[in-house]
């Protein structure tokens, strides 16, 4: 991993950075104790993707074209670490102000249950960004393969950076890597950033939300098994900010829309269950979601519901998304890798041990059959 050369004077700067762009002075950087918990090959690459950014004139940060609550989180984090970035490379260089721009796209831009973060209005929708100009893209919780509409941008980027923490995560090439799946989330790795004396990012509301989302989501208010001590040690640090906490939970994790309880409803009551009595599933056609109006991010309570039925191990959510083409979600209660299952299913596929995801192609009595039966296989051998 290429190691960034970083000005001798940089934390100087840090020190006389200008205030934060959503409101107030700067805080104090995190003590340097707070990198004992991080392991230096994440402190390495997070100071070479900052030396990346700060010699980099147009960014471009982008990810799924539905992106869920730690995806989001990251690309608003990206926001912020990028700007100061561009703020001490401008002093490096004896420049009077920073010239570097930074885009959030998407190609559908901001779930709507994410648009209560103050920040949400960063990120932007494919069709409405005219700048094509992009010297470094960055792509977060997931790889390129995954960016849709966005896919064809960020591969004319000349550099490009990969910034994830799923176990199964991207096969494309690129000249940056910051990715451990041991990390509970893509925004705990972004919190080196702010940790890093050496970068010292400032912890403002914005940022500091945006972490602290990533966190929840992706270990379900604390609840997963890569939750962490340094993931409350995190936590507790922005909770210290004066970040108002508890709406973040309610918007992100338990807040839904009267429609999404319907397809719930329906969805719920078609599941079925192997004679084994360990695996459950259910399909949610294209006609039920688009006459319900809910979103392919809408979904996330029904699998979570299958999951934890009692005695079921693994479950499978289909969800259409066009003629004879299916998402898969699946989860795992900890015996069966649903990231090896989505992996094998689908070379494109992946995610963790207990939450991945994959596309099949098929009619959907033969998809079901096809990810049921490898499940079943596995749970009997």
């Amino acid at each position: 991993m290429p190691r960034c050369a970083l000005s001798p004077n940089l934390l100087g700067m840090i020190e006389a950075a200008a205030p934060t762009a959503d409101g107030g002075a700067p805080q104090a950087p995190a003590p340097p104790a707070s990198l004992q918990r991080i392991a230096p090959a994440t402190v390495a690459a997070t100071r070479a993707i900052f030396a990346a950014i700060q010699q980099a004139r147009c960014v471009l940060v982008t990810s799924e074209p539905y992106p869920d609550g730690d995806a989001v989180g990251a690309e608003i984090a990206l926001h912020h670490i990028a700007e100061h970035a561009f703020r001490c490379g401008a002093a490096a260089r004896g420049e009077e102000r920073p010239a570097g721009r930074v885009y959030l796209v998407n190609e559908k831009g901001c779930p709507r249950k994410y648009r209560f973060l103050a920040g949400s209005g960063r990120i932007r929708t494919l069709d409405s960004v005219l700048e094509r100009d992009f010297d470094l893209g960055i792509v977060v919780d997931g790889g390129v393969e995954r960016t849709g509409a966005v896919q064809a941008l960020f591969e004319a980027c000349p550099r490009k950076i990969y910034i994830d923490h799923h176990k199964f995560g991207s096969r494309a090439q690129y000249d940056l890597v910051l990715a451990d799946p041991n990390a509970s989330s893509t925004t705990q790795l972004l919190w080196t950033f702010v940790a890093d004396p050496e970068i010292g990012v400032p912890l403002g509301r914005e940022l500091a939300e945006a972490i602290y989302l990533g966190l929840i989501y992706d270990t379900g208010s604390f609840q997963y098994s890569l939750t962490q001590p340094l993931t409350h040690e995190i936590a507790a640090r922005l909770i210290e900010t004066g970040l108002d906490f508890a709406p973040i939970h309610e918007h992100a994790l338990l807040c839904q829309e009267f429609e999404e309880l319907l397809v719930l409803g329906q969805v719920l009551a078609q599941a079925q269950r192997s004679p084994c009595g360990r695996i459950v599933w259910s399909s949610a056609s294209r006609e039920l979601i688009e006459r319900n109006h809910v979103r392919g991010e809408d979904l996330g309570r029904i699998i979570q519901t299958l999951c934890f039925t009692e005695g079921i191990e693994v479950a499978i959510l289909f969800r259409e998304e066009g003629p004879g083409r299916y998402k898969l979600s699946l989860r795992s209660r900890g015996r069966i890798d649903v990231g090896a299952v989505a992996r094998a299913l689908d070379p494109h596929g992946g995610g963790h041990d207990r939450a991945a995801g994959c596309t099949l192609t098929g009619p959907l009595a033969e998809v079901t059959a096809r990810a049921v039966g490898y499940v079943r296989a596995l749970l009997d051998g």
